[in-house]
């Protein structure tokens, strides 16, 4: 079984993968897991990475918004149900 996790810390996703029932599940070669950088695909030359809400999938449940409240940068609004978010704001992930 192949697994792809994309991810802004890989090398925490590595470590933890290492540790217990998925280490074992490795090294006996039963799953093959793959840590992908996020930020090796940004269009920037800063590596930074902004938040994108697609209307159609959203369930509006807000949960976004109120972690990027807690983390102080408060780039996502929720604007007449539709999750806008502030580039000026956003100091990306």
């Amino acid at each position: 079984m192949n697994i792809d996790i994309l991810t802004l810390f890989p090398q925490m996703c590595e470590n933890y993968l290492q540790e217990s029932i998925p280490g074992r599940a490795i090294r006996a070669g039963l799953v093959d897991v793959q840590c992908h950088n996020i930020r090796d695909y940004t269009l920037n030359k800063q590596k930074q990475v902004y938040p994108s809400v697609d209307d159609d999938t959203c369930v509006k449940c807000g949960k976004c918004v109120t972690i990027c409240d807690e983390s102080e940068h408060s780039a996502l609004k929720l604007i007449n149900g539709h999750i806008a978010v502030d580039k000026e704001a956003c100091v990306g992930c």
